[in-house]
């Protein structure tokens, strides 16, 4: 036993009278709030259309549900082992396991589709909401917490989290305490938030090469948390694809150095339609009337 530990909640979820409220769905729900609060805030400081982040989200969110679900389905079934419950035990997103390629893909798509649909470019958009992500992932991974779903190997170390018996993997039912792959995930999207917010300042990236760092970053630091669970030198899938997005980031970041923001915010001429009455897009004009994004006051 280790002098001290992260002690498990005893109950994932609470009761308001007869309704269950599952403490990973709440989690979940705050993440994606702080991902769009913080996005709102950055793009309407860019002289963007408020409450454009909030609107995106009612098909990015959903989008990026679908996603992660069917890429939790796809890669339980390749594994030979669904969630629990089979196929219908997938649908169970509030106990946990939502794919994140999955949802990042799906909610990517579907912000895309609507800023073009919209005439918007998506570059603004990806900066601005970026930094949000990465800190809404750590408030949603940390309801893993509640589900006792994302720990690793057995350990000793003065944070490792005890796990309940009716959790614990198959053959290791009489160790009580783990790895806590939540806390490093966390402390890894906080630390990714952070960079991004500096960095896309600093450097003045564009929305794409903002993307392309968030995802090497990411990887990096999934990497820098998985070497504290491994005690061997067993290299897995999951690190050789890590390894692959840090080094294609970095090439594709050297690649396009010469790229700079900040972005316009309508998309590029080939890209839209005609513009409204009077030439100016409603998404290219500050919120007091100035084009380009450019604010004539502070």
């Amino acid at each position: 036993m280790p002098l001290a530990y992260l002690p498990s909640p005893a109950s994932g979820q609470w009761h308001l009278g007869p309704i269950p409220v599952h403490l990973y769905a709440l989690c979940l729900v705050a993440g994606v709030v702080i991902a769009i609060a913080l996005g709102e805030r950055r793009y309407t400081g860019m002289g963007g259309r408020r409450w454009l982040i909030w609107d995106i989200a009612t098909v990015a969110v959903p989008a990026a549900l679908l996603g992660g679900w069917l890429f939790r389905l796809v890669a339980g079934t390749q594994a030979g082992a669904l969630p629990y419950g089979g196929w219908l035990g997938a649908v169970r997103i509030w106990d946990g396991g939502v794919g994140l390629p999955g949802a990042a893909a799906g909610g990517l798509a579907a912000t895309w589709l609507w800023c073009r649909r919209d005439d918007l470019a998506i570059g603004p958009v990806l900066t601005a909401v970026l930094p949000g992500l990465a800190l809404g992932l750590a408030a949603a991974v940390t309801g893993t917490w509640f589900t006792q779903s994302m720990y690793g190997p057995p350990s000793a170390m003065a944070w490792a989290v005890q796990i309940s018996p009716y959790h614990r993997a198959a053959g290791f039912e009489s160790v009580s305490y783990f790895q806590p792959i939540f806390l490093y995930q966390a402390l890894v999207d906080v630390a990714v938030a952070g960079l991004l917010v500096y960095l896309i300042d600093r450097l003045a990236l564009t929305g794409v090469r903002a993307l392309v760092l968030g995802v090497g970053l990411y990887a990096l630091g999934w990497l820098v948390a998985i070497s504290f669970v491994l005690s061997g030198p067993a290299i897995g899938a999951g690190q050789v694809t890590a390894v692959g997005a840090v080094i294609a980031a970095g090439v594709y970041l050297v690649a396009t150095r010469s790229d700079r923001g900040p972005e316009s915010l309508r998309a590029a001429r080939w890209f839209s339609r005609p513009l409204p009455e009077g030439g100016q897009n409603r998404d290219d004009a500050s919120p007091d009337g100035a084009p380009g994004g450019i604010r004539t006051h502070t």
